[in-house]
């Protein structure tokens, strides 16, 4: 499948973080101010930490499957996502994206399909990194096949990431 020229593709990670919300925003305001096309990706993993407290999660132990609490735990971050991309888009002029959910480890999953498009952008760091440039980012940086922009919530949602990465 071809895709027309004139068509400016974002490639944009999202979790439950305040940088993943900026970058959501940046994003689509490149997208929108391009005439392109966003695809907003989260990527689930398999064995990563809950990000809902254990009260959350008591009604979903109905059952000692582990793959059937496992699937209603992604289910219910999914919509914890779903709520936070249709809060931060409110306000944008941008009329649809496009949503992928995978089961991947973020970076890889970013990268691969960054590989067929124009721009990537996360945000610097996760809701479980503090002070320096997580590990997604980092790994987008090195391997992704197009441009990548890292947005900080902590420098204004206007302002990509500063820090230099080490050689």
């Amino acid at each position: 499948m071809t895709r027309s020229i004139s068509s400016f593709r974002v490639i944009v990670g999202v979790d439950l973080s305040a940088d993943a919300a900026a970058a959501l925003s940046w994003a689509a305001d490149e997208a929108c101010g391009r005439g392109g096309e966003l695809i907003i990706v989260h990527a689930f993993e398999p064995f990563g930490e809950t990000r809902r407290p254990l009260a959350d999660t008591a009604d979903m132990a109905d059952t000692s499957e582990p793959a059937v609490l496992y699937a209603k735990l992604r289910e219910a971050q999914r919509q914890d996502v779903e709520d936070r991309i249709a809060h931060v888009l409110s306000g944008s002029a941008l009329r649809c994206a496009r949503r992928h959910y995978v089961v991947d480890l973020p970076a890889r999953a970013l990268c691969t399909l960054a590989a067929t498009s124009d721009l990537l952008v996360v945000g610097a760091r996760g809701d479980r990194v503090r002070d320096q440039l997580g590990s997604t980012p980092r790994t987008c940086l090195q391997h992704a096949h197009c441009p990548v922009v890292v947005i900080s919530a902590q420098a204004g949602v206007n302002a990509p990431w500063r820090e230099p990465l080490p050689a």
